[in-house]
């Protein structure tokens, strides 16, 4: 009899609930990286002005990032450690980097950094309990 592959982690639960959202938010970045690719020139409105932006190197950024996180996310559902390990460091970068954005956008940056904090708890429980 075959074990499922999430039920590898202690807690398959959170794992599947890990590796679904994770897998929601790369679907969200590819999109967010795909549009910025096919509008990669925008204007800004800031206080002191009206700004130029070029978000072609962004937009490719998010492109590949959205590509690894489906493959970890992928590898969650599959009982992967390794995917477990770059599901965690990747959340962690998301909730770090999203703390920059508190002062322009709070209420998006609070959303994100919420997921980002309730995927690297779903993928940390457990974490050392698993066989090799």
């Amino acid at each position: 009899m075959t074990q499922d592959p999430v039920r590898a982690y202690g807690h398959p639960g959170l794992a599947a609930f890990a590796g679904v959202l994770a897998g929601v938010m790369a679907a969200m970045n590819l999109i967010y990286g795909i549009l910025l690719l096919a509008n990669a020139e925008f204007l800004v409105l800031a206080k002191e002005g009206l700004y130029y932006v070029d978000a072609t190197a962004w937009g490719w950024l998010l492109l590949i990032f959205g590509v690894v996180q489906i493959a970890a996310a992928i590898g969650i559902l599959n009982g992967k450690t390794w995917a477990r390990l770059v599901g965690i460091a990747w959340a962690s970068l998301v909730v770090l980097g999203h703390m920059f954005f508190l002062p322009a956008q709070p209420f998006w940056s609070l959303l994100i950094i919420t997921l980002g904090v309730l995927i690297i708890y779903g993928l940390s429980v457990g974490l050392g309990d698993q066989e090799a």
